[in-house]
C-alpha cells in the first residue's frame, strides 16, 4: 500500500476511532517492509552457506573430512658404479701370475696405468716399458669365476686397420639371478684416432672412455639374455675409429665367436 492510500485510509476511519497520526503509521509500514526484506535476505545467505559447505565436504577443501592420501612417487633407482678398487686390482693381480705369457706379461710391479668402474665390476690395464694387458672382473663379482684377461699387447699403438685391436671379450653375466650379455675391451689409440665407437646389436651405439692413453668399452645389454638365443642371428658389432671432429677414419665389423671372444684364460 502506497503513504496515500494510507492516508486515505486513515482518514475514513469513523470519528469515534482513535486518532492515529498518519506520519507514524507510514513509519511502521517503512519499518515492517525492511524488516521483511532483511529477513528474506538472510534465508538466501544461509542457503547460499549451506550449498558452499555441501561442495566443500564432497569436493575435499579444506576443513572437509580428509580423503585417502595420495601415494608419493617413489624415485626410480639409478645404476650404481662400482669403484674398481681393491677386489678388481687383487683378482686381477692373480690372475694373471697365474696364466703367463713368458717374456709378454708386463711386471706387476707398481699400480696400474688405467682403472675404470663398470656397471657390474672393473676393467684394469698394467703395462711397464714393453707390453700392456687388460683385465676385467665383472664376470667374477658375485659369483665363484675368475676374472676375464686379454692377450698382452705390445706398447706400441696399433694400426688403425688392425681389426684385431678391437676384438670385444664377450661374456655372460648374473644378475639377479638373470644372465646378461656383457661386453669389453681395451686399447691404444692409433694415430690420428681420437675415438673408438662401438654399435652393438639393438644398434645401441658407445663410445669407448679415453682413460690416458688407452681407451676402455664397457657394455651390459638391458635385457636378460633369452634362452637359446644364437649369436650368430644377431646383427654384428660395428667398430668405428673416429677423428675428434666425429669423422671416421676407419670401419671394422666383428665376426661372431672369431672376433668377440677376445679373453684368453676361459672359454666364451
Amino acid at each position: 500500500m502506497s503513504n496515500n492510500e494510507l492516508r486515505q485510509a486513515l482518514r475514513d476511519l469513523p470519528e469515534e476511532s482513535t486518532p492515529l497520526d498518519p506520519a507514524r503509521v507510514i513509519a511502521g509500514a517503512h519499518r515492517r517492509r525492511r524488516t521483511r526484506r532483511a529477513a528474506a535476505a538472510g534465508v538466501a545467505s544461509a542457503a547460499v552457506v549451506a550449498v558452499v559447505a555441501v561442495i566443500a565436504f564432497t569436493s575435499g577443501t579444506p576443513g572437509a573430512e580428509p580423503g585417502p592420501a595420495a601415494e608419493t612417487p617413489r624415485p626410480k633407482p639409478t645404476a650404481v658404479r662400482t669403484t674398481g678398487g681393491a677386489e678388481a686390482l687383487a683378482a686381477c693381480r692373480a690372475e694373471l701370475k697365474a696364466y703367463p705369457e713368458p717374456g709378454q706379461l708386463p711386471k706387476l710391479t707398481g699400480p696400474p696405468v688405467a682403472n675404470l668402474a663398470g656397471p657390474i665390476g672393473s676393467t684394469v690395464i698394467f703395462a711397464d716399458a714393453k707390453a700392456w694387458v687388460a683385465c676385467d672382473n665383472s664376470r667374477a663379482v658375485g659369483e665363484s669365476a675368475t676374472v676375464s684377461l686379454l692377450k698382452a699387447r705390445k706398447l706400441a699403438p696399433p694400426s688403425a686397420g688392425d681389426a684385431s685391436a678391437f676384438e670385444v671379450s664377450g661374456l655372460t653375466i648374473t644378475v639377479k639371478s638373470k644372465p646378461y650379455g656383457y661386453f669389453w675391451a681395451a686399447g691404444k689409440r692409433p694415430a690420428g684416432v681420437a675415438k673408438v665407437s662401438y654399435t652393438f646389436p639393438g644398434g645401441v651405439t658407445r663410445v669407448a672412455e679415453n682413460v690416458g692413453d688407452y681407451w676402455i668399452i664397457q657394455y651390459r645389454e638391458a635385457e636378460p639374455t633369452p634362452e637359446g638365443r644364437s649369436e650368430v642371428d644377431r646383427a654384428k658389432i660395428q667398430v668405428r675409429l673416429l677423428r675428434s671432429d666425429d669423422s671416421v677414419v676407419r670401419t671394422h665389423t666383428l665376426m661372431w665367436g672369431e672376433q668377440t671372444c677376445a679373453h684368453i684364460n676361459h672359454g666364451c
